[in-house]
């Protein structure tokens, strides 16, 4: 039995041009590996995945996400005179070994007939604004797969996804917004967050009543200023529709102390208004049990 609260996960993604991804895991506590899991842990993403749907959705995802980001890495591989038979020509690198983490990309290339592998590490900040967005989806992306597989190798079942839960936010609220989304996706929930699921071009309105009318849980988070975000008060116009006709479960984050506006006052609401990690959990757990309708009465 594992005694540590498992928090995050350490990743790292290898790509080699003549061997399918390699996802590299690390559980942790408080940023230190699992002593009982302190074996590397492996996902090989070209093989086939047995088991709910959503896992080989996962995988196509990172496999369409990872081709792009190597175009585009390659768009900007260094590139180098070669001379062949008298002739000189610039030539670009090819890609031999790509790493990818969180804060950095790791890359190895090789020129033909040029010598030995160069290496070069590039901080993510440094970046292309599009590579790095379509990083963090990527890292995103595999952080489910590394919580799915961890249960599975922990012995807990892993089912399709639980109910659909919108997550909707005042803009300026991203960053918390983002966290409260990825920490519902690891609990397993299908979550609707825009900018997951807006893409440019898309039908705003449509869109989002794509994503309510799939909804079982509306997670709102309340800041001082949403009550006057036209988006945020349309979403939460119709979740409270929806509460009335469909039984829509509405679950308000106080994110900044303010009293709920309107019929959100009647409802009890999660204190996110102090920030930091260990509270953050905490009061996660209570939305997750929240979305589920587990009442924390013992005697139940």
């Amino acid at each position: 039995m594992i005694a540590h609260v498992i928090d995050s996960l350490q990743l790292s993604f290898t790509v080699r041009p003549e061997i399918p991804g390699l996802l590299v895991y690390k559980p942790t506590s408080g940023g230190v590996p699992v002593p009982e899991l302190a074996g590397r842990m492996h996902i090989a993403l070209g093989q086939s995945t047995e088991g709910p749907e959503h896992l080989k959705e996962l995988l196509t995802s990172v496999r369409e996400k990872t081709h792009a980001l190597l175009e585009l890495l390659a768009a900007d591989a260094p590139r180098r005179a070669l001379t062949v038979g008298g002739a000189t020509k610039e030539v670009a690198a090819r890609s031999t070994k790509t790493t990818f983490l969180a804060d950095q990309v790791q890359l190895q290339w090789s020129f033909f007939g040029a010598g030995p592998t160069v290496g070069e590490v590039r901080p993510a900040e440094t970046l292309p604004p599009g590579v790095r967005r379509l990083l963090a989806s990527l890292m995103t992306t595999l952080h489910s797969l590394g919580w799915d597989r961890l249960r599975r190798q922990i012995g807990i079942p892993v089912k399709e996804r639980g109910p659909e839960v919108f997550v909707s936010y005042r803009s300026g609220k991203e960053k918390f917004a983002e966290a409260v989304a990825t920490r519902l996706s690891h609990e397993g929930f299908k979550v609707w967050f825009d900018k997951w699921e807006v893409l440019a071009g898309d039908s705003i309105p449509g869109k989002i009543g794509e994503g309510l009318d799939r909804a079982r849980a509306f997670v709102c988070v309340l800041s001082s200023d949403y009550p006057q975000g036209k988006w945020a008060t349309g979403e939460l116009e119709a979740a409270l529709a929806k509460r009335m006709t469909d039984g829509l479960r509405i679950i308000p984050l106080l994110l900044e102390p303010m009293r709920p506006p309107g019929l959100l006052a009647s409802l009890r609401y999660i204190d996110f208004t102090r920030q930091d990690p260990e509270t953050f959990e905490r009061q996660m757990g209570d939305v997750v049990d929240a979305i589920n309708a587990i009442s924390p009465n013992p005697f139940r």
